[in-house]
C-alpha cells in the first residue's frame, strides 16, 4: 500500500512539474513612468502575466522584444491585453513581437480605469526564451476636432467677405 501511495505521489509530481502554470507578477497601478520586466523561460511554452492597474482613463503603450541568441528563441511571441483578472477577463487587443530593434510597441487608447493585465505566449525553444516588455499610462490623447458647423460658415463667409473687398479693389484701379 505505501509502495502504491509513493508511486501516486511520484505520477502526480512529475505531472504537475511538466504541466506549464502560468507566472504571474504584479506590477501595481501603472504610472508615466514605464514599468518593465526582463524574462528568461524554460524550453516549452511561456504563459507570463503581468497584472496592474490604471487609476485613471489612460493610453498604455507597451513594448515587447525578444532576445535571440544560438541557444535561445521564442517562436510565435505574443502580447495580449485583457482588462480585468485572469479569472474573468475580457480581450483587448495583442499584437506580436521579434527580436528585430527597435522592438515593436503597441498603444492601447482610451482604457477605463480598472484592472487589466498583459500575457506573454510562445513557445521557448533550445535552452529557453528571453524578452523584454514594458509598458506606461499616459493622458489619453485628445480627440481631433472638428469644427461645428456654424464656425465653419463663419469662417467661409469670412473668406468670402475678404475675395470679395480684393476684387472691388481690382476693380477701382
Amino acid at each position: 500500500m505505501k509502495l502504491i501511495g509513493a508511486m501516486l505521489g511520484l505520477a502526480l509530481t512529475t505531472v504537475a512539474m511538466g504541466a506549464s502554470a502560468a507566472v504571474v507578477t504584479d506590477w501595481g497601478t501603472l504610472g508615466p513612468t514605464d514599468t518593465a520586466a526582463v524574462r528568461l523561460d524554460a524550453p516549452g511554452p511561456i504563459d507570463d502575466i503581468y497584472t496592474f492597474l490604471l487609476a485613471a482613463k489612460s493610453d498604455v503603450p507597451t513594448y515587447a522584444i525578444k532576445f535571440l541568441g544560438e541557444d535561445t528563441n521564442i517562436d510565435n511571441a505574443m502580447v495580449t491585453l485583457f482588462s480585468g483578472t485572469p479569472a474573468a477577463s475580457t480581450l483587448v487587443g495583442s499584437f506580436g513581437f521579434n527580436e528585430v530593434q527597435p522592438g515593436t510597441t503597441k498603444t492601447f487608447k482610451d482604457l477605463l480605469a480598472g484592472a487589466y493585465f498583459l500575457e506573454i505566449t510562445g513557445t521557448a525553444t533550445n535552452l529557453g526564451g528571453a524578452y523584454d516588455v514594458n509598458a506606461s499610462a499616459q493622458a489619453p490623447s485628445p480627440p481631433l476636432t472638428v469644427p461645428e458647423p456654424a464656425n465653419a460658415a463663419l469662417l467661409l463667409g469670412g473668406l468670402g467677405l475678404l475675395g470679395i473687398a480684393a476684387a472691388s479693389r481690382r476693380n477701382r484701379r
